[in-house]
C-alpha cells in the first residue's frame, strides 16, 4: 500500500526539484515525515546526515529515505520515480539551452539561481529540527570552519562525525 504512495511523492519532487536533490530536502521533509508520517523527524534528520557525509551524489539521501520506509522495493522506486524524471529533464533543458541560444534562457537561469539558493537554506533548515542543540552547534562549528578557511569539506565532514559520535552518542 505504501510503494503506490512513495511512487507519487517520489515523482512529484522530481518534477520540482530545481536546484538538484538538495534543495528538495524540505519538500520531502513536509511530506514523508509530517503529511505521511512515515518517519520521525529525528530519523529524517539522521538520514540526511548520513548521506550528506558519505562520498557520493546526494541522490543517496532520497534512495536512504526510500529504503527506511519500504525496503529495497522502496529503492527501486526512487530510481525509477525521481532519478528517470530528473534525468529526462536534465537531458531536456540542456539540449533546448544549446538548441535555442535565446536571452530568456540565460535569463530563466539567473533567475533561478537565488530561488535554488533559498531552497537549499530552507532544506538545511528542516533538515536542523531534528538536531538537539549539541548537534546544532555541532553543524554551526562546522558551518564556519568551512567558511572561514579552505580546508577540504571532507576533512571538516570527518572531524566532526568523530567528535560527533562522542558528544551526541545515541543508541
Amino acid at each position: 500500500m505504501t510503494l503506490p504512495a512513495l511512487a507519487v511523492v517520489y515523482l512529484l519532487l522530481s518534477l520540482v526539484s530545481f536546484g538538484g536533490p538538495g534543495a528538495m530536502v524540505s519538500t520531502a521533509q513536509r511530506q514523508i515525515v509530517v503529511n505521511l508520517q512515515w518517519m520521525s523527524a529525528t530519523q529524517f534528520s539522521s538520514i540526511y546526515g548520513l548521506a550528506a557525509a558519505a562520498p557520493g551524489p546526494n541522490i543517496i539521501f532520497f534512495v536512504g529515505l526510500a529504503y527506511v520506509v519500504e525496503g529495497w522495493a522502496g529503492v527501486a522506486v526512487a530510481v525509477l520515480c525521481f532519478v528517470v524524471p530528473l534525468g529526462v529533464m536534465a537531458a531536456l533543458v540542456d539540449w533546448a539551452g544549446d538548441r535555442f541560444h535565446r536571452p530568456w534562457v540565460a535569463r530563466l537561469r539567473r533567475g533561478l539561481h537565488p530561488v535554488v539558493i533559498g531552497l537549499g537554506v530552507f532544506g538545511a533548515y528542516v533538515a536542523a529540527e531534528g538536531l538537539d542543540r549539541r548537534g546544532l552547534a555541532l553543524a554551526a562549528v562546522g558551518t564556519v570552519v568551512l567558511i572561514r578557511t579552505k580546508i577540504n569539506p571532507a576533512f571538516v565532514v570527518g572531524a566532526l562525525a568523530i567528535v560527533g559520535a562522542f558528544l551526541l552518542g545515541g543508541s
